[in-house]
């Protein structure tokens, strides 16, 4: 009895939420995929060769794809069937370059696979090698994503040395250039050839910034240690780092094979060699970047770890330079030396000390550093430290024996050096340890002179309040008051002035501070001094006795009638009394002549 309406009222429809009885379209898909497979790919499957040539030659195509969008040929790469791969690309219809859905020709996977053989007879017939996947990666590329079984590595080598014009052909088309397959299938003879082809090579970095040089060591099971050799015979460089920062030596330090003795021999030459070049070696490049556990590898490998750069430079060097204090550590406890010269003649303590580095200045000093070792310039850590600062590494070395009144080449003490700096607290810490302030140097500048020409206040009173003498003149006649006039500070003209500079001091071609600060327009300057009421008889040069003169005769009269002040000193009032002066007879002879050489600037 046929079922009422009611009895199907609850069945869902096909276009129904509760339908699940599935897409038509799908369920069509679906049973398609169990329609016979094409003769063409069953026979490649079967390895029939003589199957494949009867369904061809019937007219079967052989670029019809699978379910999975794979060609005969395809399937014949993928199971390493020679003869099916002759047949089909014997085959005038059958396409060599076709790709799978993914983008791959048959190269792709022969290559993905390790068919060497296979990829040899593609290439042989014409497959393009430069056909890149969807992820633009050309067949040669897939090498580097291969494991290195060994039954192949042969295969491999016979693939490379038969396509060599190929492959440098390719080189400046691939993402990850050549020379990194061959170093990481390790074929240092091929990577030679390869080399002589294309030295730009070398130092090519792919995707990843790595270069040939950190595929030699970036395979677990193998170490391309002869390919390495190759590599950094053609000036790789073994410093260069990939996009995490990594190094060859940081690849191979953490190999599983690192402890082999190949392994420990080429870092004991990359060592020795490589120091000298331009590039630092990976031990000095250990001690920049603080990568102590590098640097543990490769001393013991047996590098020496006192080798030097071509600046002379030791790794133990660099670490205090750059305040490295687990690398310091480390080389002083695997025996480096504390005080190596560089080409400067600084040993490391001078670097710690200049840049402020306690604790690498701590562990040099408890090594035995030499606190007073000067370097080719005469300077000591102190020296370094007083210029630079801070005070504490000032106090370190002093409490560690350093000579406050050690002289550099230029006699000149670490107070010269604070107090040209303008460094007030290490200069009143090396005065209260017994510094000399009135100690000329070569030049006959004390400490005050130093601080006079930064204009320095604070350094400036410091070295008064301790005596220091404002009228000391240098080998050129030049006082404290002089170098701050010509460099313009007007702070520390004041100071010095109030305390008790005399600007009647001229230099040994007699001039006045006040000229100094009048020839380089400094009127500010000029201000402060006028305040002083300076007489206008400074202003001539001693020698001549040029006012003096102007006194006995009718000069000072007629300027006086033109409303000039004998003592007024504004600089521009003194450059028109000069003028005035030289418009008007005198009684002495050759005085218009001299005022016209000495006062050149002054007079239009």
């Amino acid at each position: 009895m046929p079922a009422s309406t009611e009895e199907y009222r609850d069945i869902p429809s096909e276009g129904s939420a509760m339908y699940d009885g599935g897409d038509i379209d799908t369920i069509m898909e679906e049973e398609e995929d169990y329609k016979p497979e094409d003769p063409v790919h069953t026979a490649v499957r079967d390895n029939d060769v003589a199957a494949i040539k009867r369904h061809l030659a019937a007219g079967h195509d052989p670029n019809i794809r699978d379910k999975l969008g794979q060609t005969p040929i395809h399937v014949a790469v993928q199971r390493n069937c020679s003869a099916a791969v002759h047949e089909l690309l014997a085959f005038r219809n059958t396409d060599r370059n076709i790709r799978t859905d993914s983008g791959k020709t048959a190269l792709h996977l022969a290559l993905e696979s390790g068919n060497f053989s296979v990829a040899t007879t593609l290439v042989d017939n014409g497959v393009d090698a430069e056909v890149k996947d969807e992820s633009g990666m050309m067949a040669f590329d897939y090498c580097l994503s291969m494991r290195r079984p060994l039954p192949v590595k042969s295969s491999f080598r016979e693939f490379f040395t038969r396509h060599i014009s190929l492959l440098a052909k390719l080189i400046l088309k691939s993402d990850r250039k050549a020379a990194c397959i061959l170093a990481y299938w390790d074929c240092p003879d091929l990577l030679a050839l390869l080399i002589q082809e294309d030295q730009s090579t070398v130092a090519f970095q792919d995707k990843h910034h790595q270069t040939a040089l950190h595929y030699c060591f970036s395979e677990d099971s193998h170490l391309s240690v002869d390919s390495a050799r190759v590599l950094l015979n053609a000036d790789a460089d073994i410093n260069v780092r990939n996009i995490d920062g990594a190094t060859p030596l940081h690849f191979l330090s953490g190999h599983e094979l690192c402890n082999e003795p190949a392994a420990q021999e080429f870092v004991q030459h990359v060592i020795a060699t490589h120091a000298q070049l331009d590039g630092m070696s990976p031990l000095h490049l250990a001690a920049v970047v603080g990568d102590a556990d590098l640097l543990k590898y490769v001393a013991e490998c047996g590098a020496d770890l006192n080798v030097k750069d071509k600046d002379g430079f030791a790794a133990i060097h660099l670490g205090a330079l750059h305040g490295q204090a687990e690398v310091v550590r480390a080389l002083l406890r695997r025996g480096a030396a504390v005080d190596p010269e560089n080409q400067r003649g600084q040993i490391p303590l001078h670097y710690a000390a200049v840049l402020a580095r306690s604790t690498c200045s701590l562990m040099l000093l408890h090594d035995g550093a030499s606190v007073n070792h000067r370097d080719h310039f005469g300077m000591t850590p102190l020296h370094k430290a007083a210029g630079w600062g801070p005070s504490d590494m000032v106090r370190l070395l002093i409490r560690k024996g350093s000579e406050v009144n050690a002289r550099d080449e230029k006699d000149q003490l670490p107070i010269h050096y604070s107090s040209a700096k303008g460094l007030p607290d290490i200069t009143e810490l090396l005065i209260l340890k017994g510094s000399l302030v009135e100690c000329p140097d070569r030049n006959g500048q004390t400490p005050l002179h130093l601080a006079a020409k930064t204009g320095n206040v604070d350094v400036i009173k410091l070295l008064l309040l301790h005596r220091g003498d404002p009228n000391a003149q240098d080998v050129k006649g030049q006082s404290a008051l002089h170098l701050a006039c010509f460099h313009g500070h007007r702070e520390a003209v004041q100071t010095l002035i109030n305390r008790g500079a005399s600007r009647k001091v001229v230099t040994s071609q007699g001039f006045t501070p006040d000229q100094f600060a009048s020839q380089r327009g400094y009127y500010g300057i000029l201000n402060t001094l006028k305040e002083h009421r300076l007489s206008l008889s400074l202003y001539a040069p001693e020698q001549l006795k040029t006012f003096e003169m102007f006194r006995n005769t009718t000069a000072p009269t007629r300027l006086e009638s033109l409303g000039q002040e004998e003592n007024e000193t504004d600089d521009v009032s003194c450059s028109r009394v000069l003028a005035i002066c030289l418009r008007y007879p005198v009684p002495v002879p050759n005085v218009k002549a001299l005022l016209q050489i000495e006062y050149r600037d002054y007079v239009h």
